[in-house]
């Protein structure tokens, strides 16, 4: 692309053109990215092992429509995800950029952990990640495609977990989630450094804490709250938006970076 040219998409937030395929859409913030890239024009290949349940307009029941496609896929399986992608393929989305949204921890006492329950947590995160931006970078081909990708860390990735503020809430974040994540961001530095010539950018956004009251007790919202600069947790768009800014050409000279997101609850 000439300088010109580059010069014309400066400040464009916009999604339009672009079809995301985003791995783990049906989680909490994967289905908040749906909905969000949804409204502003582009096209959805959402990834997951479950349907969708909801979306920007709250009817994410549908497998497809002029702008979404469900396709179910186990990222862990080289074959499933390719499978997905042709089928995306061949209802009409051409993919052209890719947010690595799937992830899983586990939670059982450090001491207790087992080796299937490791495993597990490094085949998703971190098998499954290099599975999917692979598979993705192999339907791009030599197509003259300008795309990006992000990946999700995790602010774990960057921090210990600090176990005042879990208590006995059952939820606390462990050591091979974390080390995973770290991963994630190095993953996001290999690739930007190896496919830029492609035209690929590759970038990791670390989320904080998100907000879910299903799933998190009152006394660890509060013991959250006190530790995070902010004073609470985030609300699920405050996650989703810097990952549209990544993907979105207004960060066009952005590649290789890791961006925190987590209330400032890294700084201290």
């Amino acid at each position: 692309m000439d300088s010109n040219n580059q010069r014309n998409n400066f400040y464009k937030f916009g999604m339009e053109g672009k079809v995301v395929c985003i791995t783990g859409a049906t989680g909490q913030l994967g289905s908040s990215l749906s909905s969000i890239i949804l409204e502003q024009g582009a096209k959805v290949v959402a990834l997951d092992k479950s349907q969708p349940k909801v979306s920007a307009s709250g009817q994410f029941n549908k497998t497809s429509d002029e702008n979404f496609i469900f396709v179910d896929c186990n990222i862990r399986d080289r074959k499933s995800l390719s499978s997905a992608f042709k089928k995306a393929g061949d209802f009409g989305y051409d993919i052209t950029d890719l947010i690595c949204c799937a992830g899983v921890g586990v939670f059982t006492p450090t001491a207790k952990r087992t080796e299937e329950e490791l495993q597990a947590v490094i085949d998703v995160n971190l098998i499954g990640t290099i599975n999917t931006v692979n598979e993705f970078l192999s339907s791009i081909g030599d197509k003259p495609v300008n795309s990006s990708v992000v990946l999700v860390g995790s602010h774990y990735g960057v921090i210990s977990p600090d176990p005042r503020i879990y208590g006995d809430s059952g939820r606390n974040s462990s050591e091979i989630y974390g080390a995973t994540k770290a991963g994630i961001v190095q993953l996001a530095k290999y690739y930007a450094a190896n496919t830029v010539n492609k035209n690929h950018r590759f970038n990791a956004i670390s989320p904080g804490g998100i907000l879910n009251r299903k799933l998190q007790n009152n006394a660890f919202i509060s013991k959250y709250s006190e530790r995070c600069p902010m004073g609470r947790l985030a609300f699920t768009e405050e996650i989703a938006n810097p990952i549209i800014f990544l993907l979105s050409d207004a960060s066009s000279y952005i590649n290789g970076h890791n961006l925190v997101v987590d209330g400032g609850m890294s700084i201290w």
